[in-house]
């Protein structure tokens, strides 16, 4: 695990280090307006301090802002009662890729556990239908069993299909801090699907638990697991 990552466990690990942050989380699940959160002071051995008041606006705006900061809740503009407000909602991702990277750092005092090999029996979702043809479907992710279409590419289009934490890729990951906005390509020739690991990318990829070289290139073939940071996808022809 690199210093980078290490050092967003840390950032991340200080700022849930409060009861009253953890308390505020469960309330988050839902998107609320600073209006809608009371939030009642938790003592640091995890009793109710006061039973009777809430923490006022400005105690809960700042931790607010502090899990904001730390990418863990995010804010969103609402219109309520003719005016704009900030609601605000915990962001799944970021708190699942700490699970991911906390049970990674255990793993590795223990050699019977290896992190980063796929599990060699994915579990066989069974999802919305898209239709026939090559697909990915996320096996241990954030979203496990979405699945990705893989079609044929359009005359126009110069590249295959783009994995990585950028939102306009074609297979877009949640995990920034362990996955490059570019990280791997899917190539599509006579029918035939390779996986390309993108030599710009910080983090190599791996298929089937085994990481590939800068800019290699693999067959890919049905059953095949990829992995890019703490997700795996299984592809199916």
């Amino acid at each position: 695990m690199g210093e980078e990552a290490t050092d967003w466990i840390l950032e991340s690990l200080e700022a849930l280090a409060f009861a009253n942050r953890l308390s505020l989380l469960s309330q988050l699940q839902d998107a609320c307006t600073l209006d809608e959160i009371e939030l009642t002071p938790v003592d640091h051995d995890g009793r109710n301090g006061n039973r009777t008041r809430c923490l006022t606006r400005q105690g809960v705006r700042y931790h607010l802002n502090q899990l904001q900061e730390a990418g863990i809740v995010r804010a969103q503009r609402v219109r309520e009662g003719g005016r704009v407000k900030n609601a605000y909602r915990i962001d799944q991702a970021p708190l699942w890729a700490l699970a991911e990277a906390l049970r990674e750092l255990s793993a590795h005092g223990n050699p019977s556990v290896h992190p980063e090999d796929p599990d060699p029996s994915p579990i066989e979702w069974e999802p919305e239908p898209t239709g026939p043809g090559p697909h990915l479907v996320v096996v241990h992710g954030l979203e496990v069993g979405r699945r990705f279409r893989l079609g044929t590419l359009e005359a126009d289009r110069r590249r295959g299909w783009i994995l990585g934490s950028q939102p306009k890729a074609d297979v877009p990951l949640p995990e920034s801090r362990f996955v490059d906005d570019q990280a791997a390509e899917i190539e599509i020739q006579d029918d035939t699907y390779t996986l390309l690991d993108l030599r710009s990318a910080r983090a190599r990829v791996s298929l089937n638990g085994d990481r590939l070289g800068l800019g290699e290139r693999r067959g890919l073939s049905h059953g095949d697991v990829i992995g890019v940071g703490h997700t795996q996808l299984l592809f199916r022809e």
